[in-house]
């Protein structure tokens, strides 16, 4: 109830101007602190002409891990011979990550504006300036789609049936698939058939995907990169952004914040969410194993309880008693217990490639379906504590999609 009442917050103009305002406030922080450290440091000044060139697609400036992560990272690139750029939207797509419906509950400004006229307003000069202040190029999206292509894009985004948008492609670019994670995400639910304004927000998702993909277009027609680094790797701007590079053969990581306090997530080529599932098994397959590392790797996955270790944990107080649990769910202790969890039904809402069910929904309820004939065993459904907990609530949960699939759960299946 907290974590939803927080976003309902969301909503007020005031809530809004703040929010921004504190991020920009946060950035320009950051920024005094390079020019401290710049100043104590002549070290810092490198020539880098000539060298290899990276670019960090930070793209949105108001995204706090990535206006510093991306700062450390273009300031040792420098300091090891590289010549690293900056790529910024700077208020020219009509959606990206960095707005919801949580902001929006009335799409109707939302989609004859965008966020311009709020989180716009404090996303990218902040953050241009940190780069700038540490002599690092900056690139604005607006500044390589000309007029012209910005209308074709509009009419295309507009007359597409929407029927075609997740599965549409531009040259081997999943556009569509982008948008829709985007939108899903916007609206924090796996599906937008209940939403009202579903459809148009898509194609709002679906029109800034294509400017991204011009933009990154014109960029490139410009310059070349040796390699380029950006966060998440998926959604509107930065999933296409991945992909064109990809596509072109340019090396590309991508990165996260990790669950551990202090730790991020690099990937080769493409999101995490994916590349977890296919990396290379010989890359840890063969570390040599010591009872010091065994012994560090189980107190870390014990600290994982509650998250004591973490910057990103979803249930800081959980039940531990297992007694208390089976009490309270009425579990039969004579019987198999089968534990079964669940993912927020929004999140990273991409195809892949071993996919044996249509959507997490439909693998939950043919599971229960499978369940409901095995009176033998018990079923326990974990939903995701981010459902609630996370930094942005499911507005569609597992509790009430099952609420609307069945009128009572089968006796042997219990959901927590």
């Amino acid at each position: 109830v907290n974590h939803r009442l927080k976003q309902s917050f969301k909503r007020l103009h005031a809530v809004k101007r703040l929010t921004g305002w504190s991020r920009a406030r946060k950035t320009r922080e950051l920024g005094l602190w390079w020019q401290k450290l710049l100043n104590l440091d002549e070290a810092t000044q490198v020539s880098i002409e000539g060298n290899p060139r990276v670019l960090l697609a930070t793209s949105l400036g108001a995204y706090q891990p990535a206006s510093r992560l991306d700062s450390l990272l273009a300031m040792a690139l420098k300091l090891r011979g590289a010549e690293p750029h900056v790529f910024l939207c700077d208020s020219f797509l009509p959606a990206c990550q960095l707005v919801d419906a949580y902001f929006y509950p009335n799409q109707d400004k939302f989609l004859r504006h965008g966020s311009r006229h709020d989180v716009c307003r404090t996303c990218t000069e902040p953050t241009a300036a940190v780069f700038e202040a540490l002599d690092v190029p900056v690139h604005r999206f607006s500044s390589y789609v000309a007029d012209l292509r910005r209308h074709e894009i509009g009419e295309l985004a507009a007359g597409i049936p929407a029927r075609e948008i997740s599965g549409y492609r531009s040259s081997n670019i999943a556009v569509g698939e982008h948008a829709l994670a985007g939108a899903l995400r916007f609206f924090a639910s796996g599906s937008l058939d209940r939403e009202p304004r579903g459809e148009e927000v898509l194609r709002s998702y679906f029109r800034a995907a294509l400017l991204t993909a011009e933009a990154t277009r014109g960029l490139l027609a410009e310059m070349e990169f040796d390699n380029v680094v950006l966060h998440h790797g998926l959604y509107v701007p930065q999933g296409i952004i991945c992909e064109q590079f990809r596509v072109r053969g340019t090396r590309v990581a991508t990165w996260h914040p990790a669950y551990r306090r202090g730790c991020f997530t690099f990937s080769e080529d493409d999101t995490y969410h994916k590349t977890f599932i296919d990396e290379p098994t010989d890359k840890w397959e063969g570390i040599p194993w010591t009872s010091a590392l065994d012994s560090s790797l189980m107190e870390y996955l014990e600290s994982r309880r509650c998250g004591s270790r973490d910057w990103i944990s979803f249930n800081r107080q959980p039940i531990e008693s297992l007694e208390e649990i089976s009490s309270s769910l009425g579990l039969d202790p004579d019987k198999p217990w089968i534990g079964m969890l669940t993912n927020v039904l929004w999140d990273a809402q991409l195809h892949y490639a071993a996919n044996a069910f249509p959507s997490l929904l439909d693998w939950t309820v043919r599971t229960i379906e499978y369940f409901a004939g095995r009176p033998d065993l018990q079923l326990i459904i974990r939903a995701h504590p981010a459902e609630v907990s996370g930094q942005l609530p499911a507005r569609q949960t597992i509790s009430d999609e099952l609420n609307q699939a069945f009128s009572v759960l089968p006796d042997n299946v219990f959901v927590i």
